[in-house]
């Protein structure tokens, strides 16, 4: 899949709209996850008991257990990144999702439908192609594993090492490797 970059981030925050809680959802889901460095089903097991803001430190802290590995993990994901317009700030997007939900149907998932049911790969991969159409981009070529992929191209390019990408991302093996080239071919092309 090709890689989500800050790029995408800034053309679709212009399309956002505040008290829109799907469109709020969608763009939290997809910002947390590329954070993250995590694939989009990972969103739809993330419970809210699991996600907490840390105002005080301005971070948000996620402890999860990811996919195939046995022990849960203690995410850190800074709230505010070095932006003037707070685009990429997580925690100003998670106040607003967090105020949104309020009313809704109750559920124990951090992301959900509006019903209050689970979300699932595809719901992420229409949720992450609704922003984009809405940003009037094209969506070919992405998908719910855009983030991750985005995420570890990003930390690459920021001259993270393979390890420190692998422990982020939870990359056993040479997948790191494929993700990394591939997202840089694909730059490459556009």
């Amino acid at each position: 899949k090709k890689a989500f970059t800050g790029a995408h981030f800034r053309q679709i925050f212009k399309h956002v709209n505040v008290n829109d809680f799907v469109m709020v959802r969608n763009y939290l889901m997809m910002l947390l996850m590329y954070a993250m460095g995590r694939r989009g089903v990972e969103a739809t097991r993330l419970r809210k008991a699991e996600v907490v803001a840390d105002d005080e430190k301005r971070m948000l802290i996620v402890t999860h257990t990811p996919a195939k590995q046995k022990e849960r993990k203690r995410m850190i994901t800074p709230i505010a990144y070095a932006t003037e317009n707070g685009f990429m700030d997580v925690g100003k997007w998670h106040k607003i999702y967090t105020r949104l939900r309020e009313g809704k149907p109750e559920s124990p998932y951090y992301f959900q439908l509006d019903t209050g049911k689970q979300m699932n790969t595809n719901t992420v991969r229409q949720a992450y192609k609704a922003l984009f159409e809405k940003a009037g981009m094209d969506f070919t070529g992405y998908g719910a594993h855009s983030a991750r992929v985005g995420a570890a191209t990003a930390m690459a390019e920021a001259g993270a090492t393979g390890e420190e990408i692998d422990e982020h991302c939870t990359w056993v093996g040479e997948t790191r490797k494929r993700y990394v080239k591939r997202s840089t071919e694909n730059k490459a092309r556009a």
